[in-house]
């Protein structure tokens, strides 16, 4: 009884042997062949797992490997035959045991690692290999075709398209001890690609994030994040090369106060393009450098304002300017209840064309006046550009923030982890993390005022004597006024025109304005002018005699007055649009006002241009 092992079948054949010698003649041949039978069926029985190795082995294939790499090209080929490779290369590892025992060498183990280096090659060389570059160009022109919006693979194509996905959702396969896992294989090779290519193009950080998104959803596969800091595909200038060009880079672009943008004059390029300068570009190169390029830069602007303020003193110094200035002011003062205590429109007027007529003016060129009011758009441009700055230092700490539950939770995580008793590695970590959450919350929370510091800084250093004929700088606002309406009215007559002076918006002289009043502590005296409230009621009154002449010219159904009403309407047109920009420039310069307001200042204290404000 019992099972018919290889030892009770030995004791039965050793058995059966003694029998057929002591039993010669008394038991017939034919039952000794019976017996045999039965033997042999039960020796089939005990030892069916050796012959059945024996009959399955697939040694023979080291004699046939160089079918190996057909084989793994044909399944390349046939994607949904993936599921045999697991089945082959367990099958290529049969002749490990032959190959242990060869005679002709002294190191049986090379001829192993020699067999399964060659097999591991062929699946690099016919898999692996043609597997990434497949999946890398699917990626890409799948890519490709959302950016451009169109499908760049032809349609004959889409009928032998592989499904890859086989490859990189298939488990890991076991050869000769070693682990095959092409999902990794092809991982590691994308994650190469991408941080090399983002490395070399950082605008296009978008595109690669976008491919490890795609690769993930439809070939299963989880790459890397590269950890380079992103960028835009406009991202132009870089911080610190406006820095350390501030100089040339106010003076080529033109500010918007509304959008925070500084766009790129058309007539200082030869491209066809133009460059602008955004918050989330100011925002990644604080990213790339870090917060400290803020110091520095406004550490540069005061550098170049002190510049800047000599050369504005010095037009004020000019003897012709000062003593016109003061003229100007004591003739107001004199006919102030006569003009019910607004500048007249005609005084600034005459104060233009009297700056035209300066010695040393060249006809054709631009006034003394009008390089003076470009002289200040260069400065709101730079007060401009720290505004914009702080607003990316501002952005960039809010996005780095965002993952952090609760700045104002005093929580030390060096404490937490020294009571852990963890490695000093991690002890050194947890203190970096501190300091790190303690900066940004501190940068966060403080909001620094750079306007304020400019200002307080600027407003010492022009309350000395020296500075005294700074002190009817109000009177000329009005001429500017003036000088930069006609200005823009032209630049934006040549946007239509496409001409290469063109341009729609140069908020900077507003903030220059703004800033250097308040520095110099004449908001209120440029308030009992009344400027904007004045030449508001000038093209009223204009517009309301033109109007009425326009209607006695209709009446009068003469031939001559047809011509006259052409002009007429000409000169309604343009008396219009100045009253527009008068009105852009009140609302601009009325907006940067509160950039360098006190707590108890009247930002308000100008009137409506609508007529809407109190005569003061």
């Amino acid at each position: 009884k019992g099972a018919p092992t290889r030892p009770r079948l030995l004791i039965v054949k050793l058995a059966l042997a003694v029998a057929m010698q002591k039993t010669a003649g008394l038991v017939k041949e034919t039952d000794f062949d019976d017996v045999r039978q039965w033997l042999r069926r039960l020796d089939l029985v005990a030892n069916y797992q050796k012959q059945l190795r024996e009959a399955c082995t697939c040694s023979i294939l080291y004699w046939f490997r160089s079918l190996v790499p057909i084989y793994f090209k044909n399944v390349f080929k046939s994607p949904e035959l993936v599921l045999s490779l697991r089945f082959m290369l367990a099958a290529l590892q049969d002749p490990a045991a032959v190959l242990l025992k060869a005679e002709h060498l002294k190191d049986r183990q090379a001829l192993l690692q020699s067999y399964s280096k060659e097999v591991n090659e062929s699946l690099e060389m016919e898999i692996i290999d043609p597997l990434k570059k497949q999946i890398e160009d699917d990626l890409r022109l799948q890519i490709h075709s959302v950016v451009l919006g169109q499908d760049s693979r032809d349609l004959h194509q889409l009928p032998t398209l592989k499904d890859f996905a086989r490859f990189t959702t298939l488990p890991p396969l076991r050869f000769f001890g070693e682990i095959l896992c092409i999902r990794d294989s092809v991982q590691q090779y994308l994650d190469l690609q991408f941080y090399n290519m983002s490395a070399i193009s950082q605008h296009d950080w978008k595109t690669y994030e976008e491919l490890r998104a795609l690769a993930n959803e439809k070939y299963g596969l989880t790459l890397l994040d590269v950890h380079l800091p992103g960028a835009t595909l406009d991202q132009g200038l870089d911080v610190l090369e406006i820095t350390r060009n501030i100089h040339i880079f106010v003076s080529k672009y033109t500010y918007n106060l509304n959008n925070q943008l500084f766009i790129e004059k058309p007539s200082l390029t030869q491209s066809k393009n133009l460059h602008t300068i955004h918050i989330r570009h100011i925002a990644n190169s604080i990213r790339t450098h870090g917060t400290g390029i803020m110091n520095t830069t406004v550490n540069f602007v005061y550098t170049f304002l002190g510049k800047k303020f000599w050369f504005f003193s010095q037009f004020l110094f000019d003897d012709h300017i000062k003593s016109r200035l003061m003229k100007d002011y004591r003739q107001f003062l004199d006919t102030k209840e006569e003009c019910r205590g607004r500048y007249p429109v005609k005084k600034a007027e005459k104060f233009v064309k009297y700056v035209r007529k300066l010695p040393g003016q060249q006809e054709g060129t631009a006034s003394f006046l009008d390089l003076f009011r470009e002289l200040i758009t260069e400065i709101g441009n730079t007060l401009g550009y720290v505004r914009m700055v702080r607003s990316g230092g501002l952005r960039f700490i809010s996005d780095a923030v965002k993952f952090v539950p609760d700045l104002s939770a005093e929580v030390r995580f060096e404490d937490l982890v020294e009571k852990s008793q963890l490695p000093d590695c991690t002890v050194s970590a947890a203190a970096n993390l501190d300091a790190i959450l303690n900066e940004l919350g501190s940068k966060f929370s403080e909001g620094s005022d750079y306007f304020q510091a400019f200002e307080q800084v600027f407003r010492k250093e022009m309350q000395k004597d020296k500075y005294q004929p700074l002190k009817n700088f109000f009177i000329i606002v009005p001429a500017l006024t003036l000088s930069f309406v006609d200005h823009m009215i032209s630049a934006k007559d040549k946007v239509s025109k496409k001409g290469k002076e063109s341009s729609f918006t140069d908020d900077g002289f507003a903030l220059g304005v703004a800033f250097i009043l308040k520095v110099l502590r004449q908001n209120e005296e440029f308030d009992t002018l009344h400027w904007f409230t004045s030449i508001e009621e000038y093209y009223r009154t204009y517009l309301h005699d033109l109007n009425t002449d326009m209607d006695s010219k209709r009446r009068a159904r003469k031939d001559r007055a047809e011509a006259e009403i052409t002009t007429m309407k000409l000169t309604k047109d343009k008396i219009e649009t100045a009253m527009k920009e008068f009105e852009l420039l009140f609302y601009a310069f009325r907006s940067s006002r509160v950039f360098f307001s006190d707590t108890n200042d009247d930002v308000d204290g100008e009137e409506s241009v609508d007529g809407e404000g109190d005569d003061e």
